[in-house]
This record gives C-alpha cells, sequence and structure tokens, in this order.
C-alpha cells in the first residue's frame, strides 16, 4: 500500500507509524468504530499528509452528521477538490479493506497520539536547543523552556481553561438569553420538586419493578417534549419501534392500545379516531431499536449528535451491550452508566436513563416496600452518575387496577429537591397523569435520601 512520505532525512526519523494511522482510517470509514471514540485525534497528529488532509475532511463530515462510508468520503474529497491531497479512490478503497484492523481502531488511535506527541516534543527541544546559541537569553529562561516542554506548555491542549474565560462565555449566554433552562417533564408536581425539570448536561434515573410502567411514563415525556419542539432520540432495547409507535398512537386517540395486535370492531368507530392520532407524526420525535446487534452507548451518541437531539431516552440501561467486553456485568453495566453521564455533559443535552431495580424489593416482603436508591440493580455507578433518580411505587391492590395508582419517589435530586407525588398510570391508554387526590411530600432525611 502506497502512502505520501515527508522529503526530509530529518521528518523521516521522526516516530511514527503510518499502519496505525491507517487501522484508524479504516475503523471509521468502515464504521467499525464511533467518530467519538477517536474524536480527539487531530489532523497534526497524523503522519502522513495524506491522512491529514483526509482526516480533515472526515472530521468536518462528522460535525455536519454526514453519514460517513466509503461512497460518501469520496464524493466529499471529490467535491472539495481534496481527493489528489488524500490519494485517490483506490487508496481509499485500500483503506476501507482493512477491516481486520479497523475494529481495534480505538487502540491504534491512541498510537497515533503518543507517536504525535513525541514529534511535537523533539520539535520544542530542537527549538530549546537552538536558543542555547542566542546568547541574549539566559540560562533560566532556557531552563523554564525546557521545564515547559516537560509540563506541556499548551494550557488549552490540557483541557485547563482560565476563569476569566469561562466568565466571559457564561456572560455571553447570559446576555444572549442562553441561560440553561430545565426541560420540564409533563407533571407540574414532579417539576415543582425538580425545581422545573431536567437540565441540559443531566442523566436522570427511572427505576421501578416490571410492571410499573417505566416505558409508558417515558413515552409521555418523550410525546410531551417532542410536542414542544425538542428533538427527542428514544432507544428502545426492550419494545419495539412499532410497537412503541402504537403505544403513543393509542394515547393520542385515547383507545386500547390492545387494538393494534387484536384488531379493530369497526362498529365501535375506533379507527377514525386513530387515524386522527396521526397528527403526532409532525413531531420531530425518533425511535432507535435494533434486534439483529445489541446497541451500545457509542451508538446512542452518534445518532443523537446527528439528529440534534434535545433529548436522549434509554429503555433500558440493563440490557444495553458497552463499547468494549468488560470483566464482569457489574463493570460493564458501571462503564456504560458513566458513558452516558459523558454523553449528556459532551452533547449538552438531558438524558433519561430506565433502570432495572433489585430483586430484593419482593423477596421476603408480602406486600413489595417502596424502592431506595441502594436497590438500583449494579446500583454503585448508577447512583453516583445519576442527577436525578425517580422511582415508580404501587402496592399489591393497586397494581391490578385498570387505573393504577403510582408513587413517583425522586430519592436523589443533586441539584433540586427530593419528594414525592402521586400519579394515575391508564394502563389501557398507557398515559400517565397526576392524581390529584395524592399529597405530595418531601422525603424522610435517612441514610438513602440524605443527598
Amino acid at each position: 500500500m502506497t502512502s505520501s512520505k515527508a522529503t526530509t532525512s530529518l521528518a523521516r526519523e521522526y516516530p511514527h507509524s503510518l499502519e496505525a494511522e491507517q487501522a484508524v482510517l479504516a475503523g471509521v470509514i468502515c464504521s467499525c468504530v464511533g467518530f467519538e471514540d477517536v474524536a480527539y485525534l487531530s489532523p497534526d497528529d497524523f503522519y502522513s499528509l495524506q491522512h491529514v488532509e483526509l482526516w480533515r475532511v472526515l472530521q468536518t463530515m462528522y460535525s455536519n452528521g454526514d453519514v460517513i462510508d466509503l461512497v460518501t468520503v469520496g464524493l466529499k474529497l471529490r467535491d472539495s477538490g481534496k481527493l489528489k491531497e488524500s490519494g485517490d479512490l483506490a487508496y481509499i478503497a485500500e483503506l476501507a479493506e482493512m477491516v481486520s484492523s479497523g475494529t481495534n481502531a480505538a487502540w491504534y488511535a491512541g498510537i497515533v497520539h503518543d507517536r504525535s506527541q513525541r514529534r511535537k516534543i523533539m520539535d520544542s527541544c530542537m527549538a530549546v536547543s537552538a536558543e542555547c546559541h542566542t546568547l541574549a537569553i539566559d540560562v533560566p529562561a532556557l531552563q523554564e523552556k525546557l521545564r515547559a516542554v516537560a509540563d506541556g506548555d499548551d494550557a488549552s491542549a490540557s483541557g485547563a481553561l482560565h476563569i476569566s474565560e469561562i466568565a466571559v462565555h457564561v456572560l455571553e449566554n447570559l446576555a444572549a438569553g442562553k441561560a440553561l433552562k430545565p426541560m420540564p417533564l409533563p407533571w407540574d408536581r414532579v417539576n415543582s420538586i425538580l425545581k422545573g425539570g431536567i437540565v441540559a448536561g443531566e442523566v436522570a434515573v427511572l427505576a421501578a419493578r416490571p410492571g410499573m410502567g417505566k416505558t409508558a411514563l417515558a413515552g409521555c415525556v418523550a410525546v410531551e417534549a417532542a410536542r414542544s419542539g425538542i428533538p427527542v432520540l428514544f432507544t428502545s432495547l426492550e419494545v419495539k419501534a412499532d410497537s412503541l409507535v402504537a403505544r403513543w398512537m393509542a394515547r393520542e386517540a385515547r383507545v386500547d392500545y390492545r387494538v393494534f395486535r387484536q384488531g379493530i370492531d369497526h362498529a365501535e368507530n375506533i379507527l377514525p379516531r386513530i387515524q386522527r392520532s396521526t397528527a403526532m407524526l409532525g413531531m420531530p420525535l425518533y425511535v432507535f431499536d435494533r434486534s439483529i446487534r445489541p446497541i451500545t452507548p457509542s451508538e446512542v451518541r452518534r445518532v443523537a449528535r446527528k439528529l440534534k437531539a434535545g433529548l436522549v431516552i434509554v429503555d433500558y440501561l440493563q440490557i444495553m451491550k458497552p463499547d468494549e467486553r468488560g470483566e464482569s456485568r457489574h463493570l460493564a453495566v458501571a462503564e456504560m452508566s458513566r458513558d452516558f453521564k459523558r454523553m449528556a455533559l459532551d452533547l449538552s443535552v438531558p438524558v433519561l436513563l430506565l433502570s432495572q431495580i433489585n430483586r430484593q424489593v419482593d423477596i421476603g416482603n408480602k406486600e413489595p416496600r417502596e424502592p431506595r436508591l441502594s436497590d438500583l440493580r449494579e446500583s454503585g455507578a448508577i447512583e453516583q452518575d445519576a442527577d436525578i433518580v425517580m422511582f415508580l411505587h404501587s402496592t399489591s391492590k393497586e397494581q391490578s387496577m385498570t387505573t393504577m395508582p403510582v408513587s413517583l419517589i425522586v430519592a436523589k435530586g443533586r441539584s433540586s429537591g427530593t419528594g414525592r407525588t402521586r400519579l394515575k398510570f391508564e394502563k389501557p391508554f398507557q398515559h400517565f397523569s397526576e392524581d390529584m387526590s395524592g399529597m405530595d411530600m418531601a422525603l424522610p432525611k435517612d441514610e438513602d435520601n440524605d443527598l
């Protein structure tokens, strides 16, 4: 495989790995790795001039939300006049064939970055060495330059910003009316507890035993957010997309969602009501499900970024597949929990994460007790990463009702309060509404809620 090389003998001596660079490019072009997993690389991290130009194009395509594959990359290079600098189409095709290497692109990206850092250190050391011949520069100044090389002289590269830079950004946003505003949930009492709703960058966990209506409640949040114009990505791992949409249409039409499985009695004039519910089809509401291959956090991030989602809902955490195989399921869930927190911060989007609770809630109890934070399945990392934790709870008697009274318990609110309120779950319509007969109250201050 051909590749351009630096022309000077000194440049050829620089540390580099063309094979690692090719593997990274192959991984992105073949979608073997999510771009966000290697996005920290800059064009200057690549040694080959061909790879520098190709990486610039891939960065641009990713930022624009474009599909990245062999065909689209080739078209983009040709349209931008960069095809010659990036290698011809035959070279791009050769890269795309490196599938086996591309699957380890995240690992090779580390090699590319390492070699880049070594080259930068060499350049800095040579610059200081050249200044040693300038007698006007005193020895302490030269020593300070060497220390800067050792410590890394670019503060921004380390992610450190001076407070003045941050303050300017904060004030500009405030003056432009861009202050962070909570995204309200469909229930006023819940918003009162949460001090307005869920803020961009926050992860809210909704947990309950099976049958409590987690998916239905998340659907209410999704539809009402989309109705207000917020682009919503609903990631479904437990319920198929057509079943989800059928439930949402039933909620809109106020018909029993089971008609989508059992068929319609035309005498009841249900079909016109369902057809009128299709007005919701204009909402910016997207469902991401997959039955052949499990969904990973990096794939959710990729789709959310492409859609410019204003809310991401994941149903549910414990049946997702981690981006990397962990040593245990506990560690895998912990890593996925951290991935979603990073996604919420990086994309500045609220994330509603549905979760299971441990079976111990039911063991040894004739009547299921109320769940608490320690009941979160693989609870340590989830409890730590979540900004908000909410539980749904009903008694055994209530669970048998068609319209089921449900306690919504906010057990953790990092930037808000804790408390509880009552909702009504209308099972046939998959709809939650406020139970006006229920009382709101703060949670008692105990070891689970003293946050």
